[in-house]
């Protein structure tokens, strides 16, 4: 069993991501002109993992499912091959936070004038 959460060796840094679909094309549009989704299957996850130092390995690993009302809930997981770049096309804005192991996730902060 899986849990869909980010985690890499350390986790010396956690938070969350937020994303909005690009106006003309999204990456679920992508998925199915490109076959990896069928008509009835949803994608339901996407997972990006950077894998060297140098910035140059990537993967993007998508979860679609016909079912979201079982629990678990059973997944299709592939891999799939695309440049980086390519991938933030099929966004128009995209954030990632990260503080040292979450202490700041989901919290309110000041900020003080220098």
């Amino acid at each position: 069993m899986k849990n869909f959460k980010a985690s890499c060796q350390y986790n010396d840094f956690t938070d969350s991501s937020a994303s909005d679909n690009a106006d003309m094309k999204t990456f679920q549009q992508w998925l199915e002109q490109n076959n990896h989704i069928d008509t009835n299957e949803q994608l339901i996850g996407i997972q990006v993992t950077k894998h060297s130092i140098d910035n140059t390995v990537f993967s993007i690993t998508v979860l679609t499912t016909n079912n979201v009302d079982n629990n678990p809930i059973h997944v299709r997981e592939q891999d799939i091959e695309m440049n980086i770049s390519e991938f933030f096309s099929y966004f128009k804005r995209f954030q990632i936070t990260l503080s040292p192991k979450g202490m700041l996730e989901n919290k309110e902060y000041s900020v003080k004038s220098v």
